[in-house]
């Protein structure tokens, strides 16, 4: 699935989920640049709170991520052995797309 920015520039695909164990999806995993013979091909992990999802057909799905494609070359790269089991990793990358994560929304409630 594509990843556009609001100016229509494309950032990427999506090529997997992260789940949190209570079967929440924690994080959309960016490939981005991964497309030609890009030098700065990564995959990156997006907080799903920063994908704006919205239907533009039946079955066409628009994704957008409000990010400049420089701030995504700059992301913190995701490798698989991170998963959410790092959760100062994982708070780091919900910051670093103006997210709060939502296990800290749960502890301020409480």
């Amino acid at each position: 699935m594509g990843v556009k920015n609001p100016q229509g520039e494309v950032l990427g695909t999506i090529s997997d989920f992260v789940f949190a164990q209570d079967g929440r999806i924690v994080f959309a995993i960016l490939c981005h640049e991964c497309y030609g013979d890009s030098p700065i091909a990564k995959d990156v992990a997006v907080p799903l709170s920063a994908l704006t999802i919205s239907r533009m057909k039946a079955n066409d799905l628009k994704v957008v991520l409000n990010v400049d494609p420089k701030k995504l070359d700059a992301a913190p790269a995701y490798h698989l052995a991170q998963g959410v089991a790092d959760s100062r990793w994982a708070a780091n990358v919900y910051r670093y797309y103006g997210q709060q994560p939502f296990w800290e929304e749960k502890e301020s409630k409480e």
